[in-house]
């Protein structure tokens, strides 16, 4: 039922220079349950009526009367429209199908040739069509979703170079297509460690997917923007010919996570690092002291009349003066020092891969010197002094505990002396 259905909703126009094998094959199609549309005896007429008609299929003879044989006109029709073309001929000679494979004929029939075959050969002709509309509608669609995504699709060859690529790249990197087709897809990385790249392109091409890769690329301008990957091989016919990357730009995502990375190890007021960062410094530190043989200094600062600033003009003007002592505090030491702000108005220095502790005495008196100066705040200026204790490793302590601990109770010292110097851990300190 569906078959007849089917047929009787099917139109086919008949190019044939013969009438009565024209007859011939409308009546057989019309018994069949086809709806013969039309006939023609000419190529130039079978190309007009097929453009004004529309027929789901052309049943075209080869060797057609006028200036157009049947193969040129199918070509013809094909620049035009999607219409399926069954060939007819008395003869097959190799030049006339090489001419008819060009024109992308649906079937090709011999005649003389039996009802049964024609039927059959229409049936195929037409299934194969609506599939290949099928795809082609399916290719169209997934062109749509490609080139609208905002995900790039990338095709690499098994040596790693860039096949195709949608156009989502120019949005995302700056890329037209066909400037980066042919290149290294590696080579736009930026940073990438090679071992890496290549272990998971390895992966890869041995049929494994991998997902959330993380690199940096590079743009077209040179800036640098952070993509993550999904990955998987390209197969055909059962090998793997090369692989697929789908990669969206997380350049925001990365600023954030780094932003709250960056918040969650460092003041909030000063910018400097936290207790917490503070002490994985102190960690791979003293880690490294031991395998180096050097020194680590702890220098421990506690501010001399802040309080009185802060009471005075307010928690604002008290940390306007907090930032500022933070920067004084990071200019007065080396590159490889650590500043930090430990809480209140108490901060730490941390001095590492000393070979001697010659340098320390410098540094303290540096950092001494520089809260000498008046620091200009809103509305007033301000002098205070710092008390600073100074304990080291291994002279000292054995490990980060007993480093903080010691150059506190030397802090602890300076201040009951005066204040407004340094001290170093010593018996005398612990007697305090």
């Amino acid at each position: 039922m569906d078959s007849l259905i089917e047929r009787t909703n099917t139109k086919i126009l008949i190019a044939e220079d013969e009438a009565i094998i024209a007859m011939d094959i409308q009546m057989r199609l019309e018994n069949a349950g086809y709806l013969v549309v039309a006939v023609a005896a000419s190529g130039e007429e079978a190309v007009q009526k097929t453009l004004e008609i529309h027929p789901h299929l052309v049943l075209m003879d080869i060797g057609l009367k006028g200036n157009l044989d049947g193969v040129a006109a199918a070509c013809e029709i094909h620049r035009h429209l999607d219409t399926p073309i069954v060939y007819l001929s008395s003869y097959s000679n190799q030049s006339t199908l090489e001419r008819a494979k060009v024109s992308e004929a649906y079937g090709y029939l011999l005649k003389p040739f039996e009802e049964r075959t024609l039927l059959s050969t229409l049936e195929v002709a037409l299934y194969k069509h609506r599939l290949d509309q099928e795809l082609k509608r399916r290719e169209e669609q997934f062109r749509m979703i490609v080139e609208r995504s905002f995900d790039t699709l990338v095709s690499l060859d098994r040596q790693g170079n860039i096949t195709y690529v949608s156009p989502a790249i120019e949005r995302v990197a700056g890329y037209r297509p066909h400037e980066i087709t042919g290149k290294s897809f590696f080579s736009l990385l930026v940073d990438a460690d090679p071992e890496r790249v290549n272990y998971q392109f390895s992966k890869i091409l041995h049929g494994e997917a991998i997902e959330g890769i993380e690199d940096k690329f590079r743009c077209k301008n040179g800036e640098t923007i952070y993509i993550e990957s999904n990955t998987m091989p390209l197969i055909s016919h059962g090998q793997v010919i090369g692989v697929h990357i789908i990669f969206r730009d997380i350049t925001e995502r990365r600023k954030t996570q780094l932003e709250l990375q960056h918040m969650a190890s460092h003041d909030y007021l000063t910018d400097l690092p936290n207790t917490r960062l503070f002490l994985d410094h102190l960690d791979k530190a003293l880690a490294r002291a031991e395998r180096t043989s050097t020194y680590i200094a702890m220098l421990y600062i506690d501010l001399d009349g802040f309080k009185q600033v802060n009471d005075t003009y307010g928690h604002t003007t008290g940390d306007h003066l907090l930032q500022l002592v933070a920067k004084r505090l990071e200019n007065s030491v080396r590159k490889a020092d650590v500043v930090s702000r430990l809480g209140g108005d108490e901060f730490a220095v941390l001095m590492t891969d000393l070979q001697d502790l010659s340098s320390v005495d410098v540094i303290a008196e540096r950092l001494h010197e520089a809260m000498q100066m008046p620091f200009g705040l809103e509305g007033t200026t301000a002098y205070i002094g710092v008390s600073i204790g100074i304990s080291t490793f291994p002279i000292d302590a054995q490990d980060a505990s007993q480093l903080i601990r010691y150059a506190d109770q030397a802090m602890y010292y300076s201040k009951s002396i005066g204040k407004n110097c340094f001290s170093y851990f010593s018996e005398q300190t612990i007697r305090m």
